[in-house]
């Protein structure tokens, strides 16, 4: 349930700011790894992905915010 990436909605666009993204989302920044592992773990699925953030989590947050009002 809630809301999921949709793969139609393509790559971020150029200078798209995930960290932006994340704290929308109600991620906190003060420990960015551990931000992008829960991200990761939520999201895909994943706990050995490396703590930073590349165009496939871009991707995804992009489309997550496409879908909130």
């Amino acid at each position: 349930f809630g809301v999921w990436p949709r793969a139609a909605d393509g790559a971020a666009p150029e200078g798209f700011d995930a960290w932006n993204a994340l704290a929308r989302f109600g991620y906190p920044l003060d420990n960015r790894e551990a931000t992008v592992a829960a991200f990761h773990r939520r999201f895909r699925g994943r706990d050995d992905l490396p703590k930073t953030l590349d165009a496939e989590d871009a991707r995804i947050l992009h489309s997550l915010l496409l879908q909130t009002p």
